[in-house]
């Protein structure tokens, strides 16, 4: 099925326009703001529903516009007014069909696919519009991706931080023990060990006094038996005194021994000491050890959840994968990916610019198999490409609306100034 004839009357920028179609090809020429592109969007809102309607269908200055698209087996009239669009569809000889846009919906393919468009669009730009044209949507997998990804990314950059910091702390000695020494267990010992010298400091002390006090009792009994010598006469007295010193001598001579008997050994305070500070040591590589095994352990944590975040991104790549291929493309070959779409083993882009028309048109055609008619906006396709799509035209015979600014005048159905020229 194809279009045999459209008249329009005050769409957009057209005032009057009534031409028969050509089976292939049908340029439609003109100087920019003749009036092509409001022919075209004239078919497109009459046969293709509401959405592809403009805003302000209607001329300015008038109150109705209307346009008839003939296709042969059925005729589509469509009626715009401020309060907005109405169709009837038609049978050749007159009878009208009911519910008539979800007849025409049925009945024709996307015919506001423009293959040079697509052709003319970013490798991610013409992804995405081929996944709208085959109705595929994997916008859940890609958001469920792209937070896997940011959360895979923080968790990444967070297991960087923590392995930089066990990698910058001090290495500890290899036979560190896992609990610290009791510091304050050595210190009372340290306390008791210096209670201890310190009374044996006494004792000594006392012992030398003792020992003094001999000795100064010595020489005065020395001094008193030779003042009994020398004074007879006090004999009495020195005796006396004698033994006064004698006794006082063994009290002192006794104390001394029972002192030296209750003396203990010195003990060794900078051994306690030394053990403090090796406990010290210990106790810093024990704490260094414990804070090491904690941010090992983190890190490994962060590891495994990097891994498993992995691991799910690549099961939601293989789900979007599955659903791409359960999804009928167009034309055979075709694919795509997130980022762009595939022809062959090949992203699309690296094919070459013919190929890549030919591919655009291909894709056009087959979304419209029962209406066979394709719009092609020309303005900046070279002679070759022209060709291309003529020859592809008449080869699988589709119809083609070829949209050119042209203003010699003789190329086509050109439109000057919103009407027909020339047929």
């Amino acid at each position: 099925m194809k279009i045999s004839r459209v008249k329009a009357v005050n769409f957009e920028g057209i005032v009057s326009i009534d031409t028969v179609l050509g089976e292939n090809v049908n340029k439609i020429t003109g100087k920019n703001g003749a009036g092509k592109s409001s022919f075209r969007d004239s078919i497109i809102a009459t046969l293709c529903g509401a959405k592809y309607t403009p805003t302000m269908p209607v001329r300015i200055g008038e109150n109705k516009a209307e346009v008839t698209v003939d296709m042969g087996e059925y005729v589509v009239k469509g009626t715009y007014t401020k309060d907005g669009r109405k169709i009837e569809v038609l049978s050749p000889d007159g009878a009208k069909f009911p519910q008539p846009q979800k007849l025409m919906d049925k009945a024709i393919g996307k015919l506001s696919f423009d293959p040079t468009d697509f052709y003319r669009k970013t490798p991610k730009e013409q992804a995405e519009m081929l996944r709208v044209l085959v109705g595929l949507d994997v916008g859940d997998i890609e958001k469920r991706y792209q937070q896997l990804q940011a959360e895979r990314a923080q968790i990444n950059s967070n297991k960087t931080l923590l392995q930089q910091k066990v990698d910058e702390m001090v290495d500890v000695p290899a036979d560190t023990p896992d609990e610290e020494v009791s510091i304050s267990n050595l210190s009372k010992e340290l306390q008791k060990a210096n209670d201890h010298n310190i009374k044996q400091a006494e004792i000594e002390t006392q012992i030398k006094s003792a020992a003094n006090s001999c000795i100064a009792y010595e020489e005065e009994i020395k001094k008193h038996q030779e003042d009994v010598e020398r004074y007879r006469a006090m004999m009495d007295e020195a005796a006396e005194a004698v033994k006064r010193c004698t006794q006082k001598h063994a009290d002192f001579s006794s104390q001394k021994v029972a002192l030296e008997n209750l003396l203990p050994d010195t003990m060794d305070t900078a051994l306690i000491q030394a053990q403090i500070e090796a406990a010290e040591v210990i106790n810093r590589n024990v704490h260094l050890k414990k804070q090491k095994e904690e941010l090992q352990a983190a890190v490994e944590l962060k590891t495994n959840k990097y891994t498993e975040l992995g691991r799910t991104m690549k099961k939601l790549d293989e789900t979007k994968a599955a659903r791409i291929a359960e999804v009928k493309m167009p034309i055979e070959g075709l694919s795509l990916t997130e980022e762009y779409v595939t022809f062959g083993a090949l992203p699309l882009k690296q094919v070459n610019t013919g190929e890549q028309l030919k591919i655009a048109v291909a894709i056009a055609m087959a979304m419209n198999p029962t209406l066979k008619t394709v719009f092609v906006k020309c303005n900046d396709l070279d002679a070759d490409n022209l060709k291309i799509l003529e020859d592809m035209l008449v080869e699988h015979d589709y119809q083609g609306f070829f949209e050119i600014a042209d203003t010699s005048g003789k190329i086509g159905i050109v439109i000057e100034d919103g009407m027909l020229k020339k047929a």
